[in-house]
């Protein structure tokens, strides 16, 4: 009896100390910065004049520490590559910059043109090379949108 005891002790602590390891993992994981990447379609409006449609870029930092917001790009569909050319870099006055943790970044654009059909991902990077993408299901919606402008 007591030797049963001892196997359910010693077994009930190898699965706990199985469980704060791997609890420890996990955290140490997602105890970094991390963007959100969303755009919109939207106006600028101050001083009481509205701009025309401009594309809005909002990046923000869900995570649990600071992380630093280095640029954005996008690449097209393998069918409209020409000449090898199979991105574009989107350049700001803005970028690059720390985003503390809940910060938030906007870009405005007044090209929407930006968005196309050709376009298969838009991306966020930081400075150790991590990638953010746009949700499709963000892209598809300014798809359609840039449509109807």
């Amino acid at each position: 009896m007591v030797q049963l005891i001892t196997i359910l002790i010693s077994a009930y602590a190898a699965f706990l100390s199985t469980a704060v390891f791997a609890w420890n993992i996990y955290n140490a994981q997602s105890d970094r910065g991390k963007i959100r990447v969303h755009a919109s379609f939207g106006y600028l409006v101050g001083g009481g004049a509205s701009s025309d449609v401009q594309l809005i870029f909002e990046f923000t930092n869900v995570g649990k520490k600071p992380v630093q917001f280095t640029n954005f790009d996008g690449t097209f569909y393998k069918r409209y590559v020409r000449d090898g050319k199979w991105a574009f870099v989107i350049t700001t006055r803005g970028i690059p910059l720390k985003l503390e943790p809940g910060d938030r970044h906007f870009e405005y654009f007044n090209n929407t043109k930006i968005i196309d059909e050709r376009v298969k991902d838009i991306m966020a990077y930081d400075s150790l090379g991590n990638k953010y993408r746009l949700s499709r299901k963000v892209l598809k919606r300014l798809k359609s949108e840039v449509k109807s402008l």
